[in-house]
């Protein structure tokens, strides 16, 4: 039972799943949602296969040259959505707030003592000060990172492109094959998981998991965490759910005017998808379809001539196709380059 493409799973620490280990840990950095993640779905794969539950731990750390209170309560805004809507299925939501890094890679190591194996998310720039690289070598258990970052898996490129045109044409050449093999929209939907036991107080009581109360309150988040705090929050919600409020509207009220006044900031028909693709509170996936569902579109309509043309290879309209060469080819072109 293998839905997630293989070149989107890399093994980091190989060896035997520990066959008596309690859970599934699945650590969630770069993809810090629960619908639309590849990720989140290999791990509900392996739970499954396994007969383990599933325990979701969602970090994020102080004590960094950029952390602030803007970008905390941003993504601080998205874990209690995530808790929210873990809080209906099968697996365990544990969000983590720490004051400094060393506490994630310790917690990380005490929770993979009671896993069968760990999954990450694998993903070229990493707001957490421990790389999925570096956790496999405090780790006695397996380690796989996932890609769930854009429509293209970043392992499919063998070199960087130089340009824009050219990684076009690279797209136009690879991309359609992979648009068969979506995320599922919500992985946890209709899925019975084993209940996961509590975890033990050596875990819970040294690394205290956040409460909701912590989760919606910002003052209470800087006296916790060491973040810069002349760099005040700002007025956009993070979170997945504004996230897709914020898809909707660009679908249904700014798309049709795209193409001709995005340069145009007065104008406001941009996406301001940008901060929730950054920190993985939506999916390029989720984009794609909620753009490909208004042009009604289907994969036929493709062109079959890859040139790297900007225009008329989605076979849709010119703001749709505006929309996703911003979303494909230049977003994921700085996958590429990193």
């Amino acid at each position: 039972m293998n839905s997630v493409p293989t070149i989107r799973v890399r093994s980091l620490r190989a060896g035997p799943i520990r066959v008596d280990g309690r859970f599934v840990l699945y650590w969630m950095t770069a993809n810090r949602r629960v619908r639309w993640n590849f990720a989140l779905e290999y791990a509900v794969e392996r739970c499954r296969e396994l007969r383990r539950p599933l325990v979701v731990l969602e970090t994020l750390e102080g004590g960094r040259r950029w952390s602030s209170t803007r970008h905390h309560q941003f993504v601080v805004e998205g874990m209690r959505i995530n808790a929210q809507r873990l809080r209906t299925t099968s697996a365990l939501y544990y969000p983590y707030l720490a004051s400094r890094p060393a506490q994630v890679q310790n917690l990380l190591a005490a929770m993979g003592r009671h896993a069968c194996l760990v999954v990450c998310d694998d993903a070229p720039l990493h707001e957490q000060s421990l790389s999925p690289d570096e956790l496999a070598g405090v780790l006695s258990v397996p380690l796989v990172a996932v890609d769930s970052i854009g429509l293209l898996p970043m392992r499919l490129a063998e070199r960087a492109y130089p340009t824009a045109y050219a990684f076009r044409r690279f797209v136009q050449h690879a991309l359609p094959g992979e648009l068969l093999t979506m995320p599922q929209a919500n992985p946890l939907s209709r899925v019975r998981l084993p209940s996961v036991e509590p975890l033990p107080g050596s875990i819970t009581r040294r690394w205290r998991p956040a409460n909701e109360l912590l989760l919606s309150s910002e003052p209470r988040l800087s006296g916790r965490l060491s973040i810069d705090t002349a760099v005040a929050s700002v007025a956009t919600t993070g979170g997945s759910l504004a996230a897709e409020g914020a898809l909707r509207r660009f679908v249904r009220d700014r798309l049709a005017d795209y193409a001709e006044r995005r340069n145009h900031p007065d104008d406001r028909v941009t996406s301001e998808l940008a901060p929730y693709l950054h920190f993985g509170h939506v999916s390029a996936h989720q984009a794609f379809d909620a753009v490909a569902r208004h042009e009604e579109w289907s994969p036929d309509r493709l062109s079959e001539k890859a040139d790297g043309s900007r225009e008329g290879w989605w076979g849709m309209g010119e703001s749709a196709e505006a929309f996703l060469d911003q979303l494909v080819t230049w977003r994921e072109l700085g996958v590429n380059f990193a």
